[in-house]
């Protein structure tokens, strides 16, 4: 049987796992560095090898990427083999990188800044205070170098019902792209169930999604919003917010690198707690070449062999089907403990009788989440008073 051949596209490289917040939904549970990070001259070797696979794009991330002190050499260097870069970061150390960013800044194509609610909200479920400060102060410090900035914004119960109110703070500083994406009950975010969002709630976040996206478009606000590959598919409003979604890319075009060398299809599928050994994990830079783990006829299994035959669920029934492979892969995981069933769906959730073009109501949501709300704003007020013991 001839073996399929994948193009390397993308890639998604944890520099470290070091990271100075402790955010409350962090799938990766970020504290300190993993035992064994790469040294300098193995993540220089693996932009090369990287290069020789013909990767186009790379998002350097973390934990907190620029606690790595040699992250701009890294960024060199694949700017130097012809790779296109953006960097996610939680925004606090950009003033201290000044002046590496400075030097790169010609050819970083974006820098993005996690920002999850109003200023006490963001500084909760970051577990820092002063975090959305120093978050917005390096956006605005990006801006005035000339480096094009975004904002990432993980939607939880926690601050479902303040996007109107983030929004305007977002634009007050004249960011131009905002990812709104939802969380999932992985890491730290298993502890606090109670803030997930249900199926059905991300009715609500799509739908301010395409009223602000269709308001960038008509040139009546400057930010254009934007949904990640978390939400979907092919509902009537996904030709809008997600027109193009092919089926999860992971081990297709696509790598997750973790800051010890491992490599898997997606950053964000993480084994669980009981797991002896990440069934994920295609195997590690230190014991075969990155061409050989990329090339191996029996890797990234789960979504180069994608087994129709287990679907289960709406989805087995789904016309899209075929394209749509049940969605991230992320997202079915860990919303129904299989590759092969996602309710994160707004097809499904259309299907099912939802109304989907319900618009997007803070009041209502307040309402409908106020046991969530009055739990959330307790810890904050808690917080914020430990804080200041």
């Amino acid at each position: 049987m001839k073996v399929p051949y994948y193009n390397l596209y993308s890639a998604v490289w944890e520099l470290t796992q070091s990271c100075n917040m402790r955010c409350l939904h962090c799938g990766s549970y970020a504290t300190g560095k993993r035992p064994n990070e790469l040294t300098t001259e193995e993540a220089l070797d693996l932009c090369d090898q990287l290069s020789a696979l013909g990767l186009k794009y790379i998002t350097l991330s973390g934990g907190e990427p620029l606690l790595r002190p040699d992250w701009d050499l890294i960024a060199e260097r694949l700017i130097r083999n012809s790779v296109r870069i953006s960097l996610i970061t939680n925004g606090y150390f950009i003033k201290k990188n000044i002046d590496k960013f400075l030097r790169l800044k010609t050819y970083i194509e974006k820098v993005a800044v996690s920002i999850d609610g109003i200023r006490e909200t963001h500084d909760y479920i970051r577990q820092t205070e002063g975090a959305f400060h120093r978050g917005l102060e390096g956006l605005q410090i990006l801006r005035r170098i000339g480096i094009s900035t975004a904002v990432i914004t993980s939607v939880s119960r926690w601050n479902l019902h303040e996007l109107e109110e983030l929004e305007i703070e977002l634009m007050k500083r004249k960011v131009l792209g905002w990812q709104v994406q939802v969380v999932f009950p992985g890491g730290r975010m298993r502890e606090h169930l109670s803030q997930m969002p249900e199926p059905e709630d991300i009715i609500p976040v799509a739908q301010f999604i395409l009223r602000e996206s269709r308001k960038f478009k008509s040139r009546k606000v400057p930010i254009d919003t934007f949904c990640a590959d978390d939400m979907g598919y092919y509902s009537t409003i996904c030709k809008f917010i997600n027109p193009c979604w092919q089926g999860c890319q992971a081990g297709i075009q696509s790598i997750g690198i973790e800051s010890d060398g491992t490599i898997k299809g997606c950053l964000s599928l993480y084994p669980e707690i009981s797991d002896k050994k990440d069934p994920f994990a295609e195997g590690n830079i230190r014991k075969k070449s990155l061409k050989e783990i990329w090339g191996n006829k029996n890797g990234f299994s789960y979504n180069r062999r994608f087994d129709k035959r287990k679907v289960r669920g709406y989805c087995r029934k789904c016309e899209f089907l075929e394209l749509c492979r049940c969605g991230c892969s992320e997202v079915a995981y860990y919303a129904s403990g299989s590759r092969y069933e996602n309710p994160y769906c707004l097809h499904r959730l259309e299907a099912l009788g939802y109304d989907i073009n319900e618009p997007y109501n803070s009041r209502k949501i307040k309402e409908k989440f106020k046991d969530a709300i009055e739990e959330a704003e307790y810890c904050k007020k808690l917080f914020k008073k430990n804080k200041n013991l």
